[in-house]
């Protein structure tokens, strides 16, 4: 499928849908706003989309978007449209809000399918709670480091997504990011390390905000390696280092 921008108005009939489910409504997605001009516009020399893909995880998704929006015309910033991520959405609704066995479905907060405009204050506020754009996002920028964010299906959002993606100044430090994966992904297993997001274990996810918040008044951790960086890690860190 073309990939394509949705207008204003195919977003606000995307809402309208989005509020229909929370009646429990079992309709369909409004899949004719996909191509229908009156709701959508093509992205002129934009690549194709496959709708019909199915993702085992949100890195597969971040991976399969990050090379297919690359192809994209420079002049477009993909980051940031909020038309496009919204249209992007509609595109994998099934996969990101997945039909109960009587055809309901429970959505959640609007912005995991509709990116707020760049213009408005919730946009980088709530980015990366947009169930595409923000895995892409943190995808582009740390590639593989960002294993811990990722791993899962695309409708849960995750504990790490939810204490670190939402601080930009640690999302925007590759070494930060780079220390988390070492600390907290099992690499034998290929999933994050178990308790890492209970908050009642030493070194879990919340210290290791509170440490890298600390850290950041006395080092220039932007500067430093995921590993430089563990290593300033208190004793509490050990079990994790290992």
């Amino acid at each position: 499928m073309e990939l394509r921008i949705l207008s204003t108005s195919g977003v606000a009939k995307f809402d309208e849908y989005l509020n229909k489910l929370t009646t429990a409504s079992a309709e369909k997605p409004p899949s004719f706003l996909l191509t229908d001009d009156s709701y959508s516009q093509a992205i002129p020399g934009s690549p194709s989309i496959d709708e019909s893909k199915e993702f085992s995880n949100k890195m597969e998704a971040a991976k399969y978007l990050n090379e297919s929006l690359s192809k994209v015309e420079a002049s477009y910033d993909v980051r940031t449209n909020s038309g496009l991520w919204t249209w992007i959405a509609l595109c994998y609704f099934d996969q990101l809000c997945p039909p109960d066995r009587d055809g309901s479905r429970d959505p959640g907060e609007r912005v995991r399918y509709v990116l707020p405009n760049i213009g408005s204050e919730d946009h980088w506020r709530r980015y990366y709670r947009h169930l595409l754009a923000g895995p892409y996002d943190i995808y582009r920028i740390h590639k593989e480091n960002a294993r811990i964010f990722l791993h899962g299906p695309l409708n849960i959002l995750g504990d790490f997504t939810e204490q670190l993606a939402s601080r930009m100044d640690i999302m925007a430090n590759k070494g930060v990011i780079e220390a988390a994966d070492i600390l907290y992904y099992d690499k034998a297993h290929k999933e994050p390390k178990r308790g890492a997001t209970n908050r009642n274990k030493p070194g879990n996810i919340r210290r290791f905000v509170t440490l890298v918040t600390q850290l950041d008044l006395t080092y220039d951790l932007y500067a430093m390696h995921g590993r430089e960086i563990v290593r300033l890690f208190p004793a509490e860190f050990d079990s994790w280092r290992r």
